[in-house]
């Protein structure tokens, strides 16, 4: 059954765009994992976020936040004459700063006022601030009965499940990494010196609201224990990424059913506006996330809702992106739909139509009348303007110059293409596109030329492989029942004949068979060795030897027709390399070609003669008949030398053989002197 083209393309690009945000987001897991994990000290890295390094930075950074918050330096407003400008004084002392939204409730207990913060950037953190000096305090903890006093909010911090406190320059606190030994160079503890103030804090776990500490906890617990195996993580969903976006690639455009790739409107909008797209919405989700991160912690459910989405919009824009862009290479439209080429294709298709009108001699006659213009214009800018435009017009010539190079590489590139076509390179092909003008008209007439020429050439390379095929079929075809012919002679040779006339019979019936079989064969052989099928296994081998072989193989036929054969080998080794059975079939045709049509009672000589790296086998005998044929159609299929064909030769056996040699690397060539049939085979000469 047929595959349907790219049948599940649309589902795996689908499964890849919901598995490549997960590992991006196992990407940045991974990566602040990492990046969290180096930030701890190394003594205090466990997975308590109370006990870490940046609960212990944030909340030292709360401290400072609040105290700075809760004061101001000191002003004094001066009044010199009416109308003068107000004189404002700065001094270096600090006081405490009371805010208008603040829930002030006055206690006289002690003699103290306590001012009740009704908003807190990070909530959880609940303090006390007492001023030394005027003995007022701010605090966050909600009044209740428990906390109408400032010692009842220190009784009330205290009993937190993690408290820090400041009092006359000594630190009381159960974090580790937040006592007096590890902050005594530090902020809060240097920067409260000068601020003459108590201050009491205090955290509660677990967190009851949704502020920084309750984000750096949950990103503590999610990441921190991850460190471990960050890495791998990391490295696995790269690959994963890279993975994910080579299927992306591969089936952007395709659509089941279909396999050229198809564009969407998306992809025939010009590439410049989609650019300026991408450019607009990075801006606006850039522009949007700054704007959030001033936002009140109390809203951090809403921000982070909102910065999904953007994220979420932005994914889906540089993915449709990143398609249209791949869609665009895989067509070559990339540069086409843009407003630059169109403009540019525009201007082109101009020029071409000017040139395309006028002759070449009128083209050259603009040229050199423009050189000319170019001249006296450069000339009169060097008068009129000085040798400081002498730097222009070299610029200007090296234009003109350029142009006219460019104009002679055309020129010699159809000249070149003309002489490889004269060479018998029917391939060659010029772009048209390039050329304008009369050139362009030469361009169409030298393609059309090399079109005609391959055409003609395929097709007698097509005649010619059908005929290959047609013997090659015929002579499967005739194999099979002839092979059944010939068994069934076997078996009524051994069955008993009712008279003479019925064993003639029988032997001529098996000798025709025979002689149908050595032909459908030779028809099969000659087929394979014209086509060049025949797998060699080319090797040294030694010629003296081989023609030994031969010449012993055919003693007795020889004798028959009384046939003398006188050899001549040399003395020394002759080494060649080809293929033992396949040259053995060469030098067997042409034996066998002797045998048939040698004159009887008469010499057959074979020379093997060695000339420099070249080994010549030299094979003579006088022809009974007379030999009325040329050398070149004696070479042809189905010829024979002499015309009677009464002969068992089929005529394919100087063409097998020829078929074979050059297969081989050697050379096959035959000599007719009146009735003297010479051949000679040259191999190279292995030493």
């Amino acid at each position: 059954m047929q595959k349907t083209p790219n049948k599940y393309a649309a589902l795996i690009r689908t499964i890849c765009y919901i598995l490549i945000p997960l590992a991006i987001f196992s990407i940045l897991r991974s990566i602040v994992s990492i990046w969290y994990y180096e930030q701890e000290d190394t003594s205090v890295k466990e997975y308590n976020f109370f006990e870490s390094k940046q609960f212990a930075n944030l909340y030292k950074e709360s401290i400072i936040n609040n105290v700075e918050a809760s004061y101001r330096k000191e002003v004094q407003v001066e009044y010199q004459n009416v109308g003068e400008v107000t004189n404002i004084i700065q001094n270096n002392e600090y006081t405490l700063y009371i805010p208008n939204y603040y829930d002030v409730v006055e206690s006289n207990v002690q003699g103290q006022k306590i001012y009740y913060k009704n908003y807190l950037q990070n909530k959880n953190l609940k303090f006390l601030i007492i001023d030394n000096k005027t003995k007022e305090a701010i605090t966050n903890v909600s009044q209740t009965l428990s906390t109408d006093t400032t010692e009842e909010i220190k009784n009330e911090l205290n009993n937190y499940s993690y408290f820090w406190s400041y009092e006359q320059g000594n630190v009381n606190t159960n974090v580790s990494l937040l006592s007096l030994e590890n902050i005594a160079y530090q902020s809060p503890y240097t920067d409260l010196k000068q601020y003459d103030c108590t201050i009491y804090t205090g955290i509660q776990d677990p967190l009851p609201y949704k502020d920084y500490y309750y984000n750096y906890k949950i990103l503590h617990d999610n990441v921190f224990p991850l460190y471990e195996i960050a890495i791998i993580t990391l490295i696995i969903n790269i690959i994963l990424i890279f993975l994910y976006m080579i299927l992306i690639t591969t089936y952007a455009g395709k659509k089941r059913g279909k396999q050229e790739i198809e564009l969407d409107v998306l992809d025939k909008i010009p590439y410049e506006f989609v650019l300026a797209f991408l450019f607009f919405a990075t801006g606006i989700a850039l522009v949007l996330i700054d704007n959030f991160q001033g936002m009140r912690t109390d809203k951090i459910d809403f921000i982070g809702i909102i910065i999904i989405g953007l994220v979420a919009i932005y994914y889906v824009v540089g993915m449709l992106f990143y398609l249209t862009t791949v869609k665009r290479i895989k067509t070559h439209t990339l540069l086409k739909n843009t407003i630059i080429y169109r403009i540019y294709k525009f201007i082109q298709k101009g020029v071409n139509n000017i040139s395309n009108n006028i002759s070449l001699s009128l083209e050259i006659a603009i040229v050199i009348i423009g050189y000319s213009l170019i001249l006296l214009f450069s000339v009169s800018l060097i008068i009129a303007l000085g040798p400081g435009m002498l730097l222009f017009t070299l610029a200007l010539w090296g234009v003109m110059f350029y142009w006219a190079f460019q104009y002679l590489k055309k020129i010699k590139k159809i000249k070149e293409t003309i002489k490889e076509l004269y060479e018998g390179n029917t391939q060659v092909h010029l772009d048209e596109s390039q050329y304008t003008g009369e050139l362009k008209q030469l361009c169409i007439y030298l393609n059309d030329i090399a079109g005609g020429l391959q055409t003609a050439i395929n097709k007698s390379l097509k005649s010619e492989r059908m005929k290959t095929e047609l013997i090659t079929n015929v002579s499967h075809d005739i194999k099979t029942p002839l092979t059944s012919i010939i068994n069934y002679v076997d078996l009524l040779k051994k069955e008993k004949m009712p008279n003479k006339k019925a064993e003639e019979y029988l032997t001529i019936l098996d000798q025709k068979s025979q002689r149908l079989k050595h032909l459908t064969e030779d028809l099969v052989e000659a087929s394979k060795a014209s086509s060049g099928s025949i797998k060699l296994n080319m090797e040294k081998l030694d010629v003296k030897e081989l023609i030994k072989q031969v010449s012993g193989e055919f003693e007795d036929k020889l004798k028959e027709k009384k046939l003398d054969l006188l050899l001549n080998l040399p003395e020394e080794n002759v080494t060649i390399t080809a293929d033992s059975r396949y040259l053995y079939r060469v030098i067997e045709n042409l034996y066998s070609n002797i045998v048939k049509y040698a004159l009887p009672k008469s010499r057959v000589y074979v020379d093997v003669l060695l000339e420099q790296e070249i080994v010549e086998i030299n094979v003579k005998n006088i022809s009974k008949e007379k030999l009325n044929i040329s050398a070149e159609e004696l070479m042809e299929r189905f010829v024979r030398g002499e015309s009677s064909r009464n002969t068992e030769g089929s005529g394919l056996g100087l063409s097998i053989a020829q078929s074979l040699t050059e297969l081989q690397q050697g050379t096959f060539q035959i000599y007719l002197d009146g009735d003297l049939f010479k051949v000679i085979l040259k191999f190279k000469r292995e030493q």
